[in-house]
C-alpha cells in the first residue's frame, strides 16, 4: 500500500490517523472522562507499570527470536517492532473477531 510512497507523505498520514484517534476520543467520551482515572494514580505506580511492560515486551520479543532463531538472530529491533505493531493492531481492530 506504501512500498512507493515518500517517508514524509507516510508521516503525514500518521500524523493525520492520530489527529482523527484525538478528536474520536474527545468527541464520543471526552478526554476529562479519560484521564480522572489515570489522576488517582501515584508517580511510583505509573513507572512500575511502564517497566513491566516493557520487560513483558521484551520477553514477548525474545521468545519470538529464539523460536525463529535462524532467521532472527541479529533482528531483535526488528521483532520488536513486529511485536508492537501486532499488539496495536490487535488492539486497535478488535472488530476483526466478530
Amino acid at each position: 500500500m506504501f512500498t512507493n510512497s515518500s517517508p514524509r507523505r507516510r508521516i503525514l498520514i500518521g500524523l493525520l490517523f492520530l489527529l482523527c484517534m484525538i478528536l474520536a476520543a474527545e468527541y464520543l467520551v471526552g478526554w476529562q472522562a479519560i484521564l480522572v482515572p489515570w489522576s488517582s494514580l501515584q508517580p511510583v505506580q505509573l513507572v512500575v507499570a511502564v517497566i513491566l511492560v516493557l520487560i513483558s515486551y521484551g520477553i514477548r520479543t525474545l521468545r519470538l527470536v529464539f523460536f525463529f532463531s535462524r532467521e532472527l538472530r541479529d533482528y531483535f529491533s526488528s521483532a520488536l517492532k513486529l511485536m508492537l505493531i501486532h499488539n496495536f493492531c490487535n488492539t486497535l481492530l478488535p472488530i476483526r473477531t466478530g
